[in-house]
């Protein structure tokens, strides 16, 4: 019996196509006169992701993944649908900070007190000023904060 293992080249294709859902979710959101050529290259993309994983990935020399890994990026994986969620709940700066403390703190990068607290304020600040004030893109502000900066 040939038993299909989870390998990195698996594990990327897997997380290209929960993109790809992704992408598909948002389609309705597209007027239906430009709706097309997205809408083929998603399943084109779709049908070759499926197809590269069933029959092509992991044939030849691929890492195989233990559960554990398997489990972290599962864990990692919510992290960012939670942090993608609470974006429209409490902002983009309150959203971003918790993640960016929670993942360095699941990654275990804990250790280097200054880098662990310094690292994701500066990388929030930055990324907001850069859309917000250079860019003019909006980002989410939230019902329970409305930050002016």
């Amino acid at each position: 019996m040939n038993k299909k293992k989870i390998t990195d080249e698996r594990l990327f294709l897997l997380c290209i196509l929960t993109a790809l859902i992704a992408f598909f979710t948002q389609l309705s959101e597209i007027p239906q006169a430009g709706r097309i050529y997205p809408m083929v290259l998603l399943i084109a993309s779709t049908v070759l992701c499926i197809y590269i994983i069933v029959f092509k990935a992991g044939k030849g020399s691929s890492e195989i993944f233990t559960k554990r890994q398997v489990l972290d990026c599962v864990i990692l994986g919510v992290m960012v649908l939670i942090y993608i969620l609470l974006q429209n709940a409490v902002g983009y700066i309150i959203a971003s900070l918790l993640f960016l403390y929670a993942a360095l703190f699941f990654l275990g990068l804990k250790n280097n007190k200054l880098l662990f607290f310094l690292y994701p304020i500066c990388i929030t600040l930055i990324i907001y000023f850069l859309f917000n004030k250079v860019l003019h893109v909006l980002l989410p502000e939230g019902f329970l904060i409305s930050v002016a900066l």
